[in-house]
């Protein structure tokens, strides 16, 4: 398991249950694949993942499991399911040189099982990052709550946390580690800087998640010109509670005019769909709801490039892949105030708005839908340059830059509290 390493650049072991060629993964993937590309000629990725989508009975096509392969800037090993993976874990992070462990996901089998054998003593001890990727927000955590409950409480006794970076996406993840680990925390942030805060402390690094690497100009088709009256939209995102497409799909029943939903993303939860199908059956004549199946990260952009709006109100994104996406396109957007991008309302790129204030989304449905091309316009290119002004503020590459530079010293952290 170890012959993929190669002298020079920092060696950075990467756990995560999602990765290429899956697409059911949404946001990690994307979030990794981005950082990959901005990040791979300065750090040697080494990436850990499954062999197989959730479900399927054999490997990806032209996957071969158990064994390190390029894909693109990184080296993967696929991995086989198995009912027990200690022995595996244990092995591998033993065999497989690298400077910094980067893991994925709160809740995951892989992270959880690493994290009891760093605990243990019983792996190499690196300098380890932890990004939730959501799933600490009170939206996600809702769902499930008792076994997740049961889990936070047992891995805080253990001391799974201890010594750890946290990589918050933004600073309502910030608030969200904070919120459910304080008491690993350190007492005084700047452990970097010789904070006072415990040697076994562990500290959050907020550090947005990077964007798709830029392309050309010329690689964007022209939009379909909007027609008053009508209006195209698109639900992007795992079909899960989480993601609310039940409430999307319930809030076209009042819109006047002629709407198309066009869903696309994973089915996670087969009854949850059901009940959305439900919803579905009860629209008017005049809304049509299609789901149109899962989407790979390479075609999202030019989807969003065919809809007038991107309708996401989600419970909770500590990013929001698909929302950068539809700006970057020009697409204006309508998701809840539960994500990083509440700006769109007063950059007049969309419209962010409670989850509780249904009548708001409505209100905002109808006034897409009535727009004509020159109002329509003005959105699109507001969309456009709040997603250029993210993709181009100073220090974002560095951000993450900073997280993975980690071996012989911590990087700064964000203020923490004293244990509650």
């Amino acid at each position: 398991m170890n012959g993929v390493a190669r002298p020079g650049r920092p060696k950075v072991l990467v756990v995560s249950d999602w990765y290429l060629p899956g697409q059911t993964g949404g946001g990690i993937v994307r979030s990794l694949v981005n950082l990959v590309d901005w990040l791979g000629d300065e750090f040697e990725f080494l990436v850990v993942t499954r062999d197989r989508e959730p479900g399927d009975a054999g490997p990806f096509p032209g996957v071969r499991s158990g064994a390190w392969q390029p894909v693109g800037k990184a080296s993967v090993y696929y991995r086989p399911p198995r009912r027990v993976e200690l022995r595996f874990w244990r092995g591998l992070l033993a065999s497989t040189p690298h400077d910094a462990l980067y893991l994925n996901s709160v809740f995951a089998t892989s992270v959880v099982q690493i994290l009891l054998l760093r605990r243990l003593g019983r792996v190499p001890i690196r300098p380890t990052i932890l990004a939730p990727r959501g799933v600490l927000a009170p939206g996600a955590l809702g769902l499930k709550w008792a076994k997740k409950a049961a889990y936070l409480g047992l891995s805080k006794r253990l001391g799974f946390h201890r010594n750890i970076t946290w990589h918050a996406a933004g600073e309502d993840e910030e608030r969200h580690v904070l919120q459910q680990f304080r008491a690993a925390l350190a007492t005084n942030g700047r452990t970097r800087h010789g904070g006072r805060g415990r040697r076994d402390a562990s500290s959050v690094v907020i550090a947005p998640n990077l964007p798709p690497a830029p392309k050309p100009e010329s690689s964007c088709r022209p939009r379909p010109i909007k027609r008053p009256g009508s209006a195209s939209l698109v639900f992007v995102g795992r079909v899960s509670r989480v993601k609310n497409l039940d409430v999307a799909i319930s809030t076209l029943a009042s819109v006047r005019g002629t709407v198309k939903l066009d869903i696309y993303g994973p089915i996670e939860d087969g009854q949850y769909w059901r009940e959305c199908q439900k919803q579905a059956e009860r629209l008017p004549g005049n809304v049509r709801v299609e789901y149109r199946g899962v989407v790979s990260l390479d075609q999202v952009a030019s989807l969003m490039n065919g809809h007038d709006l991107l309708f996401l109100p989600t419970r909770g994104e500590n990013f929001g892949h698909s929302i950068l996406e539809a700006l970057s396109s020009g697409c204006p957007v309508l998701i809840s105030d539960k994500t990083p991008w509440s700006g769109v309302t007063s950059r007049r790129a969309g419209w962010a708005i409670a989850l509780d204030d249904r009548g708001k989304f409505e209100a905002a449905l109808q006034r897409l839908v009535d727009m004509d091309e020159p109002e329509f316009a003005a959105f699109s290119n507001a969309a456009r340059g709040y997603a250029r002004e993210f993709v181009e503020k100073p220090g974002l590459v560095e951000a993450t830059r900073g997280l993975f530079l980690v071996s012989g010293r911590q990087p700064a952290a964000r203020e923490g509290n004293e244990d509650i």
